[in-house]
């Protein structure tokens, strides 16, 4: 269900959500954070100066080694497993986009388990106008700009919900907030109470 062309319309853009992210792990001593998403240099450097420590784990390669079938099936989760109450912060990107409902209640109940009470979550997903569009690197830059780097080699299907369906499917979690961009992106940023 992926183009091999990025739409028009995703640009880069000030995130909002990461800046209260931030703001939220700053109260938090010594944070550790887990990014899921694509491995970027420039987002380890912009990260590693502002939490204590953090972890790296590319669900976006290990979800392509499964389509390929290069794991045995659903062993893609073994890649997530850190022990309860590790982290004061998870992000999730885009993932959540191409995950299919089943999936999306698997990786909310393993986030859940990961972070420590009154940690935050935040998840970037593509809105109605961003459906044909391929999975995506989010590149942070100073002043929390987001680069958004189209990756058609991850050829992952990509599942669109409406706000209704991603507050249902990530409901272990209390929403805090979300933002929609003019580029077509949606970010939430939740809780674990």
């Amino acid at each position: 269900m992926s183009n091999s062309q990025p739409g028009p319309h995703l640009s880069d853009y000030t995130s909002n959500a990461l800046r209260l992210f931030l703001e939220g792990l700053e109260q938090v001593r010594e944070s550790h954070v887990l990014d899921l998403g694509p491995v970027c240099g420039d987002n380890i450097t912009f990260f590693a100066q502002r939490v204590k420590r953090l972890y790296l784990c590319d669900m976006f390669f290990h979800l392509r080694q499964d389509l390929r079938e290069i794991l045995p099936p659903n062993q893609v989760w073994k890649h997530l497993d850190y022990p309860p109450r590790s982290f004061d912060g998870i992000l999730l990107w885009n993932l959540v986009d191409h995950l299919d409902d089943r999936e999306v209640g698997r990786i909310a109940e393993l986030c859940h388990d990961m972070v420590k009470p009154g940690g935050l979550v935040l998840a970037s997903l593509a809105g109605k106008g961003v459906v044909g569009t391929v999975a995506c690197s989010f590149v942070v830059k100073e002043g929390f700009r987001l680069k958004i780097n189209p990756k058609p080699e991850m050829d992952l299907p990509l599942h669109v919900r409406n706000n209704r369906e991603v507050l249902e499917l990530l409901s272990p979690f209390t929403p805090v907030k979300s933002f929609l961009y003019q580029n077509g992106v949606r970010e939430y940023l939740f809780r674990n109470d």
